[in-house]
């Protein structure tokens, strides 16, 4: 719709123009239907938050653009590139004027023309916001009018170029920051708002929505993606402004929240602490000692996807002494601070020692620690330790293993406890362990047995261990 008709006509009729003189320009075949869902992630050619009034007038899907409010500014605006590409024509042409066309790759092209100004050159290499020339009102065909006349393209004919200028060209429906526009002639769309060169930084417990409608809100500095309006409105959000982001934004952004990050279940209000993969609900007692630290409302489903032990490499502390425990195989080490200082003082979080008392003290089987002073990796089952040579290490599948004080590998025996079972990973044979003997099964055995889960281990280990 019009906002004011003497600004509407006086584009109007430099469209006139502009569509009778460009009449004789090449002609090439319609764009496939499909195009635009190849297309780069277009954003207006324009600065960040500047906004311009786009016109489709009689030759859709091509634009006329003038700069908001009321066309002020247009003449000499700064244009910019709205992908990445290279220039493939910079040049004046006898009805268009000063005209630029970018090859932004895949089959697609932009096309800008009555420029006042052009600051590139064919073959000349640019970036997504590089400024590319100036707006105006050059060639007889703008009627002295200053306006930008844009015009998406998709190569339909593969010749490795697009036509431009006229109805039946190579031109598709322009898109910008994910939304189409140019549907139909006499289309006319105020105050769209260029994301272009935008740097948009994540503000935690905010919401941000890409052009597709997708709406997140940020949670330990990762993008916590509603599944819909009603799981929004659930989570607390009923109502809440959203801050729109250019296409593709969300994934820019780190996936997982971070160490330390409290999410509150919006639907019973517990607030959990996230960290290492791993989630403690916390006592109202609890949140209160921690210093009733902010959190994020987020669906219940997504604090439901975290279990309860860190993944190896955690470094828990705890808030109360000062104490900090390393995690590897769902089991804690309390750190000494030469101990802390050797691992590299890595990053910790803190939590409550209710949490850490959660974590049991003995590796599960088949955790692999690694003495970080000299690199001599130990596989552990059952309560034993075994060192592994690099040829056995390298023959298990050069497993991944977490540094740990040698004093903890220490605390391990030789040979594992009664009811552990061991699996020479070579043969298969499978192994109980009872009375610091151990005793190859058959397979009869073994179902007998229940099938008990076994370890993998080096035959050189299982030689260690004497026969029952």
């Amino acid at each position: 719709m019009n906002r004011t008709s003497g600004r509407s006509s006086r584009a109007r009729r430099t469209f006139t123009v502009t569509a009778l003189a460009l009449a004789s320009l090449t002609v090439a075949a319609p764009a496939p239907a499909n195009a635009a869902s190849a297309a780069p992630a277009f954003q207006l050619p324009f600065p960040c938050g500047e906004k311009w009034q786009l016109n489709t007038w009689g030759h859709a899907p091509a634009l006329d653009m003038v700069k908001e409010p009321n066309q002020v500014g247009t003449d000499g605006a700064k244009l910019i590139a709205p992908a990445a590409g290279t220039v493939v024509q910079s040049t004046f042409h006898s009805n268009a004027g000063n005209m630029i066309q970018i090859n932004h790759g895949g089959g697609w092209f932009t096309t800008y023309i009555h420029l006042k100004t052009r600051s590139v050159s064919v073959n000349q290499r640019v970036t997504q916001g590089q400024q590319i020339g100036q707006v105006g009102a050059t060639g007889p065909t703008s009627n002295g009018r200053p306006h930008l006349h844009y015009e998406q393209a998709f190569d339909a004919n593969g010749d490795g170029r697009a036509t431009w200028g006229v109805a039946d060209s190579e031109r598709v429906r322009p898109t910008f920051n994910g939304v189409e526009y140019g549907q139909s002639n006499s289309r006319e769309w105020n105050d769209v708002a260029s994301a272009n060169g935008c740097s948009v930084t994540p503000v935690e417990g905010r919401l941000y929505r890409e052009p597709n409608g997708t709406v997140a809100v940020v949670a330990g500095g990762a993008p916590v993606r509603f599944t819909s309006m009603d799981e929004l409105n659930a989570s607390g959000y009923e109502g809440a402004p959203l801050t729109n982001v250019p296409a593709g934004w969300l994934n820019t952004l780190p996936q997982t929240p971070r160490d330390g990050t409290y999410l509150r279940n919006a639907s019973g209000g517990g607030i959990s602490i996230i960290t290492g993969g791993a989630k403690y609900d916390l006592s109202l007692a609890e949140w209160t000692a921690l210093g009733q630290p902010a959190s994020v409302n987020v669906p219940v489903r997504l604090i439901n996807t975290y279990g309860t032990t860190p993944r190896n490499g955690t470094y828990l502390r705890n808030h109360a002494d000062g104490s900090i425990f390393v995690i590897a195989g769902a089991a804690k080490y309390g750190l000494t601070p030469a101990q802390y200082d050797t691992l590299g003082t890595p990053a910790f979080t803190n939590v409550p020692i209710g949490f850490i008392n959660k974590i049991g003290a003995e590796p599960t089987n088949g955790t692999y620690l690694r003495n970080p002073v000299n690199g001599s990796v130990y596989l552990t089952a059952g309560g034993a330790k075994y060192g592994l040579s690099l040829p056995e290490w390298t023959a298990l599948g050069e497993p991944d293993s977490t540094n740990v004080p040698i004093e903890w590998i220490n605390t391990f025996t030789a040979i594992p406890r009664n009811g552990t079972y061991l699996r020479n990973h070579a043969d298969g044979t499978v192994y109980a362990i009872t009375n610091n003997h151990k005793k190859p099964l058959s397979y009869d055995e073994w179902v007998t047995l229940g099938k008990p889960d076994s370890t993998n281990v080096p035959i050189g280990y299982l030689n260690t261990i004497p026969n029952a």
